[in-house]
């Protein structure tokens, strides 16, 4: 359902957010993980 460019700014959101508080982290990993399997 993402499109490339959504996936990438997925990604560039986790890495901002890897020091900001793991839970939200473990969250973002969850929702693209769940992207990526449909």
């Amino acid at each position: 359902m993402l499109s490339r460019a959504a996936c990438t700014k997925v990604e560039t959101e986790r890495r901002e957010v890897h020091t900001d508080g793991t839970k939200f982290k473990a969250s973002i990993n969850l929702r693209h993980v769940d992207q990526d399997g449909l």
